[in-house]
């Protein structure tokens, strides 16, 4: 008896998106600027992705700003990315099929302190 070879799945599902973005109520379309960490927008397109448009933080400083005009600002407070895990749908150029993927983006920055490493202080 001669066995059967096995075909993957077909890909005939089809997927529906909402281009719907949920608003919050305090929308912050400005967050980026009022934070002590600031950070700028940079966005990267892919035509066979979904979503095609991701956008991700850039911290503008390596430390936190002051919260008062004119004093200096915090060197003692580290500015650090925050991260977001998203679901990323990918196809190859010609084929109907798409693979699911997960990314790691940044979302915004933050202050933190930083990090104490552990090596012994020579005397």
């Amino acid at each position: 008896m001669q066995e059967e070879q096995t075909q993957p799945p077909g890909c005939d599902a089809t997927l529906m998106f909402s281009s719907e973005t949920p608003v919050s109520s305090d929308s912050g379309s400005d967050i980026n600027h009022r934070s002590l960490s600031p950070w700028s927008w940079s966005s990267t397109t892919v035509k066979n992705r979904i979503p095609s448009t991701l956008w991700k933080a850039e911290c503008n400083s390596n430390y936190c700003e002051s919260p008062n005009p004119g004093l200096e600002d915090y060197h003692d407070l580290e500015s650090k990315p925050v991260y977001q895990t998203i679901l990323v749908l990918n196809r190859k150029e010609g084929e109907r099929c798409y693979t699911v993927s997960f990314q790691s983006i940044p979302v915004g920055c933050t202050c933190v302190r930083p990090k104490i490493t552990s090596e012994p202080i020579q005397l």
